[in-house]
């Protein structure tokens, strides 16, 4: 496999750290994928992910090629050893650690990764799925050497239209990963005609703030907690979410929560304290505040209707 020195590392990274062109986001099966970050390492034996060997997550997919050497991840409660030639990915919230078990060069990427539309979540769960039955591993991924070389030449040289050469080849590892995640798909008639649009990112934020919102529910859910899960700014996050969705977020997130609070009061004897609750109000006279403000009625009431 390649290898580098430290000082031409470095330069690549520079000239990572400042490529716009690797952070459009895209489509792919269906898939709406973000990158996020792009580097190489080269690691010392012994290397560790932290001094203190304690577990850590992140909030996008971690996708590491390892192009010489070997290292040592603890993913949860297992522990697997990757080689040269393979690589590894672990999906978001996912906790772990790693330590090389000898000199090794490691190509790094971070890509927020997600669906919208019907069947999203089957297709993430699908995804997530087959990470885990393949032990986080994608062996044999030797055939990648001749795009990260591709990659590392336009990146140093800077020739006219490196960016987006280099920007053809990332995504080209992309689509070998899920190659070798997901099942063969044909392409459907509407994706023949209507191609997605590079950087068109406002159906999949929608779903992920609703996603996100339907997850927590009963916590105290802070716009600022939403824009740092999905990766994008609080007022951009903002923008997309009043365009396409038509209510703020935080409309949304009242409306989800009496909906919520009209399903319980139908179907269930719970107090009307339990369910403010458990659907994210603390304080049981503000539940009914804001429960009358939009039914016109309070929670008692409308039990009583029922």
């Amino acid at each position: 496999m390649l290898a580098w020195s430290d000082k031409d590392i470095s330069l690549l990274n520079e000239v990572f750290r400042n490529l716009n062109s690797f952070h459009e986001s895209f489509n792919l099966l269906n898939f709406f994928i973000q990158p996020y970050i792009m580097h190489i390492n080269n690691m010392p034996p012994k290397a560790m992910s932290n001094s203190s060997y304690k577990l850590h997550s992140h909030k996008a997919f971690e996708c590491s090629i390892i192009m010489a050497g070997s290292i040592t991840y603890t993913i949860e409660d297992r522990v697997i050893e990757i080689s040269a030639g393979n690589s590894i990915i672990i999906p978001p919230g996912i906790l772990h650690y790693w330590c090389a078990t000898q000199a090794t060069t490691i190509f790094s990427f971070m890509l927020f990764i997600s669906c919208h539309g019907d069947g999203s979540r089957e297709r993430m769960n699908q995804l997530n799925n087959s990470i885990t039955r393949l032990n986080y591993t994608i062996k044999n991924f030797t055939n990648m050497e001749s795009d990260l070389g591709i990659i590392i030449k336009e990146a140093q040289n800077q020739n006219n239209g490196f960016d987006e050469k280099i920007q053809c080849f990332t995504r080209s590892i992309y689509i070998e990963i899920f190659r070798k995640l997901l099942p063969p798909q044909k392409p459907t008639r509407r994706s023949l005609q209507l191609p997605p649009k590079r950087g068109n990112i406002s159906a999949s934020v929608v779903d992920l703030v609703r996603f996100y919102v339907q997850d927590n529910l009963s916590e105290n859910i802070k716009i600022q907690d939403i824009s740092s899960s999905i990766g994008i700014s609080v007022n951009h996050l903002s923008r997309i979410f009043k365009k396409n969705h038509g209510d703020t977020i935080h409309q949304y997130i009242i409306t989800r929560r009496i909906d919520n609070a009209v399903n319980l009061l139908q179907s269930t004897d719970r107090s009307v304290k339990d369910i403010a609750t458990s659907v994210g109000y603390e304080d049981v006279d503000y539940f009914c505040r804001v429960f009358k403000k939009n039914k016109g009625m309070t929670p008692s009431q409308f039990r009583k209707k029922l």
